[in-house]
């Protein structure tokens, strides 16, 4: 997709006219064979000399890539982390201090030694796994945990 974009701008940049056609089939289903003629004699139409930016394309691409990705990760299952986040996607940190976001990315994967004080834990949150933790539990009230119990300057 992306050597398509980049194709796509440079053409279209140098002046040359893309015409970009999706004609959706209805193959076997009844009623549609109308809305399928009529598809096709759209080819026989001129063509408008409207552009469409390479911009346009970008969510499109960048959603494609995503549902890849993630169906990638769904094959994951015996990956710890796949049980943390079993749905990929950006997490906002931004609002946090880079240590505070490293503690809490640390703390998500299981690369503390937090993950020793499960006991502990449980009675701070009442949650039985990691994933609930970071997916219910407000992300200072775990900084304040970890300050709490003398493991933050460790993590």
């Amino acid at each position: 997709m992306q050597k398509f974009i980049t194709d796509y701008s440079q053409l279209s940049n140098s002046g040359k006219t893309i015409i970009l056609i999706w004609i959706p089939s209805h193959t076997g289903i009844r009623g549609n064979e109308f809305a399928d003629e009529a598809a096709k004699s759209a080819l026989s139409l001129s063509m408008s000399a409207v552009k469409c930016p390479a911009t346009d394309l970008y969510s499109d691409v960048a959603n494609h890539c995503q549902r890849l990705w993630q169906a990638e990760w769904d094959g994951c299952v015996s990956n710890k982390l796949h049980s943390v986040k079993p749905l990929l996607g950006y997490t906002n940190l931004s609002s946090l201090s880079r240590q505070d976001a490293v503690v809490l990315r640390r703390l998500r994967i299981g690369h503390t030694r937090l993950t020793h004080y499960n006991v502990v834990r449980q009675r701070y949150f009442n949650v039985s796994s990691l994933y609930q933790l970071f997916d219910t539990v407000n992300a200072q009230n775990i900084l304040v945990f970890n300050r709490d119990i003398g493991l933050y300057r460790l993590l």
